[in-house]
């Protein structure tokens, strides 16, 4: 296993949605439970590699 593998199983088995982004606010990881999160409950379709407007959103 290489340590993106590792890395992704690891932050797969914690329970709560976890969302990494560059310095850019361009989405670059989400765990399991942030990809239920916001594709399944929220019904947003293809984040990663998007700019996160999601946070933007509910701040207005």
């Amino acid at each position: 296993m290489d340590n993106e593998s590792i890395m992704s199983c690891i932050l797969d088995s914690i329970p709560y949605p976890i969302v990494f982004e560059d310095c850019n606010h361009i989405i670059r990881y989400m765990n399991k439970s942030a990809k239920y999160h916001y594709y399944t409950e929220r019904g947003y379709k293809d984040l990663i590699g998007k700019e996160n407007t999601i946070y933007y959103q509910m701040l207005l």
